[in-house]
């Protein structure tokens, strides 16, 4: 379980730390580029937050070098479909808008990427919940701090959704459509 947490917790850096530079004074390009160059935080992030919980749940034998592999095919599809998504419009869709940076519209990669996500934040969940009714193989302690781990993402991107920025940022694990938003 500690390498997996090391893994999400320096993909939760990896975001924090492009997206950070992002801030900084720099050309309009340069500040797309360090944008982007968060997907790869955004993409490893959700797979590693569930494999996580299964270890820490007392569910390792879920995690057999099969099941990784399995997991690991959409993280890297997406990642070649980010990196050469240029003109084709298959994750950003209309590109981003030139003053806040925002999609202007996404493609059909950038959903299949949420909804990949959000499976693997449901799985989490699942998992706590199930071993919190348990209780067998963690305290109470960590029973209450792993599921806030996993439900506090649920309800950022809620507050997300219909608008409202929590301290300033959006730190969940799916990237932000603000067409959901406006649309709320």
């Amino acid at each position: 379980g500690a390498g997996t947490l090391v893994v999400l917790l320096l993909a939760v850096a990896q975001i924090l730390i492009c997206y950070a530079i992002s801030f900084a004074d720099l050309p309009p390009d340069q500040v797309v580029w360090w944008l982007d160059a968060t997907y790869v935080g955004w993409l490893v992030a959700p797979t590693a937050l569930m494999i996580f919980v299964a270890r820490l749940t007392g569910r390792d034998r879920w995690i057999t070098r099969r099941v990784l592999i399995l997991l690991a095919i959409e993280p890297l599809a997406m990642a070649l479909v980010i990196w050469s998504d240029a003109g084709q419009e298959w994750f950003f869709g209309g590109g981003r808008d030139p003053v806040t940076y925002d999609f202007v519209a996404t493609g059909a990669a950038y959903w299949i990427f949420v909804a990949y996500a959000q499976v693997m934040l449901a799985v989490a969940t699942v998992l706590v919940i199930l071993t919190a009714r348990s209780s067998r193989v963690m305290t109470r302690g960590q029973v209450a701090l792993v599921s806030t781990l996993v439900l506090l993402p649920w309800l950022v991107s809620f507050f997300s959704f219909v608008n409202v920025k929590v301290l300033g940022a959006d730190p969940t694990v799916l990237p932000p459509d603000d067409r959901l938003a406006e649309a709320a």
